[in-house]
């Protein structure tokens, strides 16, 4: 099965507080066993000591969406991840 037919694929999709960067959630029709959103973000290698910084603000972000969203609320799957890219580097964190 394609990921395609598994999951609703968007990009930032419009919530009350902001934009979301990438969001996985199921198909209907299908049975998955999770449902995703992550937060993107990226830093110039000369500025990688902001990394913990950045990757605080994607988690209060992806936190105010989902509070902000009944939707993402009720989703007893969901996974929330932020992804930093610093060059070619990427740290990733779940956050819930």
């Amino acid at each position: 099965m394609k990921l395609a037919n598994a999951y609703y694929i968007e990009s930032e999709r419009e919530l009350p507080d902001g934009y979301i960067d990438l969001s996985f959630t199921k198909h209907p029709a299908v049975k998955v066993n999770h449902e995703y959103l992550f937060e993107l973000k990226y830093l110039k290698k000369e500025d990688a000591k902001q990394l913990k910084s950045k990757q605080e603000q994607a988690k209060t972000q992806l936190a105010k969406y989902i509070a902000g969203s009944n939707k993402f609320k009720q989703l007893k799957t969901l996974q929330a991840w932020t992804v930093v890219a610093i060059k070619d580097e990427l740290f990733v964190e779940q956050i819930v």
